[in-house]
C-alpha cells in the first residue's frame, strides 16, 4: 500500500483533554533535557520524545516513518494453517481453542536484532491508548484471582523462571483493573522442557508434549512455560543466559501476559450460554492479546506503552508482511495463513481502542448479546461475516463498511 504517510495531528480539543500542555511541555526543544524515559509529547503540532543520550535523558524530534510497503496478499483460506513458522519461536501461543477440533498453532517466530530507533513518528492513536492504559493503571482494584505458579526443582532459582512469574502477577493486576479479572482456577507451570512438564499436561490437549512451543494455555486453567524453548531461540544451549537486548527480553518473557488475557477472554465469553473464546475474531483474539502484552511489559520494565510497542513493532518482534492484509481474512477460530492476527492483529485492536476510548474492547466483543456463536459459526472458520457485522455494530456502534477501510488503512502504514 504506496501511499503518503501525513503526520499526524489530533484536533486541538482531543489533544488537549489528552495531553494538556504543562509549562515545561510548552519549553520543550530538541535536545532540551527531559525526566521520563519514552514519554511523548505534542508541541505546536510537532511530537518529541524523552531518550536517552549518553548518561543525560533529552528531547528528541520524532520524524516521519516510510509507510510499509505492501505484499501480494493471498486469498484468503478457510482452512486453518499449519505450524506458521519452522523457526522456534520464544514466544508461542497456541490458539485458545475450546474444542478438539481446533488445531493450536505457534506465535510467529522473531528475529533478535537491534534496539529499535528512537526516532519514529508515533500514531495520534497510540498516544490515545498509552493515555488510556495510564488511566487504568492509577485504578485501585486488585486480583482477586487464584492463579499458583509452579516453577520445577532443579530451576527453582531461575532468573528466566522469576521474570515469568513476576510478569504474570502484572498481568492479573492489569486485567483486574480493566474490570475483567480471571476467574478460572489456574495453575501456569514453568519448566525446562517437558520431561518436567508432561507430568502437568492434560494428554488429551496439545500441550501434552508441545516440545515445538514455549508455552500456551491448555484448558482447564492450566498454562504452561517452555524455558528451554528459550535457551534454543537464543542458542543458549542447556543453560540460561542474561538477555542480550530489551528486544529479546520482550519477546522472552512476555508469552504468559498473552496466554492469560486468552483465560480473562474466555471467562467473559463463558457469561453466554454456549459461547467460547472462539466467538472472538482472530483479530481480536491475538491482537488484543498482544496489545495487553504491550501495556503490561512496559509497567514491568518501567517504560512507557510507547517504547514497548517500538520494541514490539520496529525491531521483528513479531511476524512480518501483514500491511496488506483483509480484516474479513481475520475472523476464523485459528490463524491467519500470514499469522496476521497478532501484528496487524495488534494494530487494528489499538485502533478500535483508540476510536472507542476504551482499551476494555479488548474483551467486549463477547458481551454481546446474540444467541451463542452467531448463524453459522464453524468450530474452524470461526464466526461468520453477518456475525461480525451485527457485533461491531451492537457493542461498539460501529458500521464496518466505513471502519474497517479505515483499520485496514492504519494497520497498513503502521504494521512492519
Amino acid at each position: 500500500m504506496k501511499q503518503k504517510l501525513r503526520l499526524l495531528v489530533p484536533a486541538i480539543a482531543l489533544l488537549l483533554s489528552l495531553f494538556p500542555l504543562t509549562s515545561a511541555e510548552a519549553a520543550v526543544t530538541a535536545g532540551a533535557s527531559c525526566k521520563k524515559s519514552g514519554q511523548v509529547v505534542v508541541v505546536k503540532g510537532s511530537q518529541f520524545k524523552c531518550v536517552k543520550k549518553g548518561k543525560k535523558l533529552i528531547w528528541s524530534k520524532l520524524t516521519e516513518r516510510a509507510p510499509a510497503t505492501p505484499k501480494p496478499s493471498p486469498t484468503a483460506s478457510a482452512t486453518p494453517s499449519a505450524t506458521p513458522s519452522p523457526t522456534p519461536s520464544a514466544t508461542p501461543s497456541a490458539t485458545p481453542s475450546p474444542t478438539p477440533s481446533a488445531t493450536p498453532s505457534a506465535t510467529p517466530s522473531p528475529t533478535p536484532s537491534a534496539t529499535p530507533s528512537p526516532t519514529k513518528l508515533v500514531p495520534n492513536e497510540a498516544l490515545i491508548v498509552q493515555a488510556l492504559f495510564e488511566e487504568i493503571w492509577k485504578s485501585s482494584e486488585t486480583s482477586k484471582a487464584k492463579v499458583k505458579i509452579e516453577i520445577e526443582p532443579a530451576r527453582k532459582d531461575s532468573d528466566w523462571a522469576r521474570q515469568q512469574a513476576d510478569l504474570t502477577y502484572i498481568s492479573l493486576e492489569l486485567f483486574a483493573k480493566m474490570g475483567f479479572d480471571i476467574k478460572t482456577d489456574s495453575t501456569v507451570y514453568i519448566g525446562w522442557g517437558f520431561d518436567w512438564l508432561n507430568d502437568y499436561m492434560p494428554r488429551n490437549s496439545w500441550c501434552y508434549n508441545a516440545t515445538w512451543s514455549g508455552g500456551g494455555a491448555c484448558g482447564e486453567g492450566i498454562l504452561f512455560l517452555n524455558l528451554k524453548h528459550t535457551a534454543e531461540w537464543i542458542r543458549s544451549g542447556d543453560r540460561e543466559i542474561p538477555f542480550p537486548s530489551k528486544q529479546v527480553q520482550f519477546v522472552a518473557t512476555s508469552v504468559m501476559i498473552h496466554e492469560l488475557a486468552h483465560q480473562a477472554q474466555r471467562d467473559f465469553a463463558e457469561k453466554t450460554n454456549g459461547r467460547t473464546v472462539s466467538f472472538y475474531p482472530a483479530w481480536i483474539r491475538e491482537g488484543a492479546a498482544e496489545l495487553l502484552k504491550i501495556a503490561g511489559s512496559a509497567k514491568y520494565h518501567g517504560i512507557s506503552y510507547i517504547e514497548a510497542r517500538d520494541i514490539y513493532l520496529y525491531t521483528n518482534s513479531t511476524w512480518q508482511g501483514c500491511g496488506d492484509a483483509k480484516i474479513l481474512e481475520m475472523l476464523m477460530s485459528n490463524n491467519h495463513p500470514r499469522n496476521c492476527n497478532y501484528t496487524a492483529g495488534m494494530l487494528a485492536a489499538e485502533y478500535l481502542a483508540a476510536t472507542t476510548k476504551d482499551v476494555r474492547s479488548a474483551f467486549l466483543f463477547a458481551g454481546s448479546k446474540l444467541d451463542g456463536h452467531g448463524p453459522n459459526f464453524n468450530n474452524q472458520t470461526g464466526i461468520s461475516e453477518e456475525t461480525y457485522r451485527l457485533v461491531m455494530k451492537e457493542v461498539f456502534n460501529l458500521d464496518i463498511s466505513v471502519w474497517d477501510p479505515l483499520v485496514e488503512k492504519y494497520y497498513g502504514t503502521w504494521a512492519p
